[in-house]
């Protein structure tokens, strides 16, 4: 799923995933969810993968996997150290 994200072509992502491909998809590594890595890939080939991302979430991938702190509240600054410990706002993907 991983090399079908990086294709960057929708079509190619629905075709896999009606062939049982799970876009549910956790880089055994990393621990990087495939949605993670469709929203990065972006920087890799220095275009849009709007439509990937988008075909993604209407297939059923979970939002969850994008942390709530890097982007709620919209209007606050991430630390420029990074993110600190504190899970408020985050919800664990396994339950739920």
């Amino acid at each position: 799923m991983f090399y079908v994200v990086a294709t960057n072509y929708d079509w190619i992502l629905r075709t896999r995933v009606g062939f049982c491909g799970d876009v549910n998809t956790v880089h055994e590594h990393s621990q990087t969810w495939l949605l993670v890595i469709a929203v990065m890939h972006s920087e890799t080939i220095e275009g849009g993968t709007t439509n990937v991302v988008a075909t993604l979430l209407s297939l059923g991938t979970l939002p969850q996997a994008i942390l709530a702190r890097l982007y709620s509240p919209c209007c606050k600054d991430l630390a420029v150290d990074g993110l600190d410990d504190q899970t408020s706002g985050d919800r664990s993907l396994e339950n739920g």
